[in-house]
């Protein structure tokens, strides 16, 4: 799913994991089939974020950014590389989807 982003396989497998996850719950949330919330996720994590949208999140490249420095994936001031974008947009989603996690077991 995000193998192109540099990491190491089993960070790959993890991260994957867990967006499914997420985005399996705000699917539920919003109504959206898996399937649309699946792909505007992991779109998200390799930039492109506009998808997001229909499922009622919105993120911009400097809430990103922000996201990198307040938890630790990046040095304050530090360009990024794609694969800190990808945690911190991650870190991002699981922030923005905090009411919506957990709802595609309570429905």
């Amino acid at each position: 799913m995000v193998k192109p982003l540099g990491l190491t396989s089993a960070e790959t497998l993890a991260l994957s994991e867990n967006v499914v996850k997420l985005a399996i719950d705000q699917a539920s949330f919003t109504n959206a089939t898996d399937e649309k919330a699946i792909e505007a996720f992991t779109k998200a994590l390799l930039g492109e974020t506009e998808s997001l949208k229909s499922l009622e999140i919105s993120l911009s490249a400097a809430e990103i950014k922000q996201t990198a420095y307040n938890e630790g994936i990046a040095e304050t001031g530090a360009e990024l590389t794609n694969a800190q974008k990808a945690f911190a947009t991650y870190q991002a989603l699981v922030n923005r989807t905090a009411l919506s996690q957990g709802d595609a077991v309570r429905t």
